[in-house]
């Protein structure tokens, strides 16, 4: 078997195409074989193949899938959890690489662990609106890094424009078939290819919630066990400029980062000398003054209050890392500007996107705008939610969206009032910098039966923190079906800027000494980034 992280085609002349109608697809079931590169030996890789367009059942072309699974390792299996990893879908399969482990502890190790690529990504015809024939081609990246992010709206929109007329250019056909609703039909049909009971057990983070919630809604008899990680506004996603949800916490949540850093000084470098939150607060505003009138380039890149803004957000969500983040904030206010290397190092991969997740989310959104004047008084009363961060480089997708030229070939247009089979699950954490507990409460309220969890915990959905609340929660679930009652909170283990972490316990290291080692052996021990 080929390698499933290569990229092998890139345009629509390359789909796969079989001459069967698709109801007879993978009637037989998977094929589970050793993955043709190295790893260990009880994770297993197969194909589907599922139907290009499902609105046209006559059709015969369709889209290969690549799908990889943990095998449980203790008697007796219960079946599989299919894991959607978050970012839309995008890299599913790489982060299980990663991630495999942890996830398999928390499920007690009962149950087979699946992921698979989502259409336009990996070998189902990469969606790379730059160089589309180019086999083996990267996809490429958004939020360029020889370009400092402080843009008027007018470059925003110009560049969103540009975006949306080359996607449209190279993909005017298979840009429209990329859409959480065709998703949500694929992972059916991988379902039934498990062949299994032909009922759904799903564990979405973040974005993935949203394949998630909509799966639930289209096939809700089909519900065993869903958890939705992280919950995004579903109702946003699909009928608002932007999504406003995104930033209600946001502010928050800095402040709350704050608190716990004055409050744990031996542990926060930026708590030194007896500092207040607001006198933290009035430093911090005072660097983002700086930054914007010297805009220092750095390996290349102009770096100025907005590319901060990107790099301290994209930081709150990793609370194992908050002792680095907080020395690098120290530096940095007390006038170390070499410390500014780490932090453009850090967001250099942080500021890609790759095109698919326009693809998804775009085609996916009803809200379009014909003219910037239009688009300028929405961003503004977006951006005007958040003192801390303004502008982000989510901007750019919202100028491409709403000057996107597809939509999706099948939109749910549905609400989420409805009574799955059995009750969905919901987690959100309080201090969530980009899903904050209203999502998993607001969606709750739509899902008849279902229950949110709240979580009292940093970092970006239940993974960030370690939690044996959280935990002995999510492994009912998937055991016997148990919900919370209503009103359940959960704690993490330990407070962040603690002296020992968790894992730090394993080695016996403290906050301050061992954070290199932690973050040397994170990948081996599978503590991943969900997003």
């Amino acid at each position: 078997m080929r390698s499933i992280l290569c990229l092998a085609v890139a345009s629509l002349a390359a789909a796969t195409t079989v001459p069967l109608p698709w109801t007879a697809l993978n009637t037989h079931g998977l094929t589970w074989t050793r993955c043709s590169f190295q790893l260990p030996p009880n994770i297993e890789c197969a194909t589907m193949e599922v139907p290009l367009d499902y609105t046209d059942p006559l059709s015969s072309q369709t889209v290969l899938m690549d799908i990889v699974r943990y095998a449980a390792l203790r008697p007796p299996v219960r079946g599989s959890i299919i894991i959607n990893f978050g970012r839309l879908g995008a890299m599913n399969i790489v982060k299980m690489m990663k991630g495999y482990r942890r996830l398999a502890m928390v499920t007690d190790r009962h149950w087979d662990l699946v992921t698979w690529n989502v259409r336009g990504t990996g070998r189902s015809i990469p969606f790379d609106c730059s160089n589309p024939k180019v086999p083996g081609s990267a996809p490429p990246r958004r939020g360029r890094n020889n370009a400092h992010l402080n843009k008027t709206w007018a470059q925003e929109w110009e560049e969103g424009s540009k975006l949306a007329d080359d996607c449209h250019l190279h993909f005017p056909v298979y840009g429209t078939m990329l859409g959480t609703a065709f998703q949500a039909r694929d992972l059916m049909q991988l379902v039934d290819a498990l062949q299994e009971d032909g009922m759904l057990r799903y564990w979405g983070f973040s974005a993935g919630s949203i394949l998630g919630a909509t799966a639930a809604a289209m096939f809700p008899d089909r519900v065993d066990k869903v958890l939705l990680d992280g919950v995004r506004n579903v109702h946003e996603y699909y009928h608002s400029f932007g999504d406003p949800n995104l930033l209600d916490n946001l502010d928050n949540t800095f402040h709350a980062f704050l608190k716990g850093c004055v409050a744990s000084p031996h542990n926060c470098a930026l708590a030194r000398a007896y500092r207040t939150v607001d006198n933290i607060k009035f430093l911090i505003r005072e660097l983002y003054k700086e930054l914007d009138v010297t805009q220092k380039e750095i390996n290349g890149v102009i770096f100025d209050s907005h590319r901060f803004q990107a790099y301290l957000h994209r930081s709150l969500y990793y609370p194992k890392n908050y002792t680095t983040l907080a020395t690098t904030l120290d530096r940095l206010v007390t006038g170390d500007m070499e410390a500014l290397k780490d932090v453009e190092l850090a967001t250099r991969e942080w500021l890609r996107r790759s095109d698919i997740t326009f693809g998804v989310r775009c085609g996916d959104n009803t809200k379009r705008t014909g003219t910037l004047l239009d688009f300028e008084p929405i961003m503004d009363e977006l951006r005007g939610k958040t003192e801390w961060f303004p502008r982000l480089p989510e901007n750019i997708m919202e100028a491409t969206c709403v000057q996107w030229p597809f939509q999706a070939r099948e939109l749910y247009d549905g609400d989420f009032n409805v009574t799955t089979r059995n009750p969905v699950l919901m987690i959100g954490n309080e201090w969530d910098p980009v899903t904050p507990w209203q999502g998993a409460q607001n969606l709750s309220e739509s899902f008849t039966n279902s229950a949110a969890l709240k979580y009292k915990a940093f970092g970006h959905t239940s993974v960030a923190q370690n939690s044996d609340c959280v935990w002995n929660v999510i492994n009912k679930y998937f055991t016997t079906g148990e919900i919370p009652s209503p009103g359940t909170i959960c704690e993490p283990n330990e407070p962040i800027f603690s002296n020992m972490t968790d894992l730090g316990r394993v080695f016996g290291l403290d906050a301050k000494a061992g954070i290199d080692k932690l973050w040397k052996v994170r990948e081996t021990l599978g503590y991943c980034d969900f997003y």
